[in-house]
């Protein structure tokens, strides 16, 4: 199951937009004892994790996504944040192989993003309202999601708990369709 979300921002809003999206992610899938806190972006307010580990993985994946953009020099500046959540698993031995343990996704969140470059000011304030829009609708989704059945039957059964969260977290970032980063 993959949750997308599109945001179209402008580099004034890509860094913030991207963190409170992050965030929300994070604060509705960490499943340990965190410090609530929140984001505000364009008068939209996101749920977060006060949490030093997790600031920091946000600011990483972040900072590598931009960099990235950036370095585009012609057409569209577009790419894609996604997260996933795994559960290990034991795998059997099999004639040929021993017993291992195996990282199986159970989550998927997508964050497309595109950067345009307002030719005015009418330009970038359609593109900031559009943004407010999208993220309204984008926290909104997180909550129900994560409140359904649905949401809830999605994750395995936690058996250890380390830290914020029991299950490994990764992200592949993509610009223009290309892989650039995996953690």
């Amino acid at each position: 199951m993959a949750l997308t979300f599109d945001l179209v921002v402008d580099r004034e809003t890509a860094r913030q937009s991207l963190r409170a999206v992050l965030h929300g992610i994070f604060f509705h899938r960490l499943f340990g004892v965190i410090k609530p806190s929140s984001i505000e972006c364009l008068d939209v307010t996101f749920p977060a994790v006060k949490d030093e580990n997790t600031e920091n993985l946000v600011n990483e994946i972040v900072d590598s996504f931009l960099r990235a953009l950036q370095s585009v020099k012609q057409g569209r500046k577009e790419g894609q944040i996604e997260v996933f959540f795994t559960e290990k698993q034991q795998k059997k031995a099999t004639w040929f192989q021993s017993e291992r343990t195996e990282e199986v996704p159970w989550e998927t969140w997508l964050i497309n993003v595109t950067v345009e470059q307002p030719q005015s000011d009418h330009d970038r304030q359609y593109l900031q309202e559009t943004l407010s829009s999208v993220l309204s609708k984008a926290v909104m989704t997180m909550i129900t999601y994560s409140a359904s059945d649905r949401g809830r039957i999605v994750v395995p059964p936690i058996s250890t708990m380390e830290g914020v969260t029991p299950f490994p977290i990764h992200t592949t970032l993509r610009i223009q369709g290309q892989v650039i980063s995996r953690t």
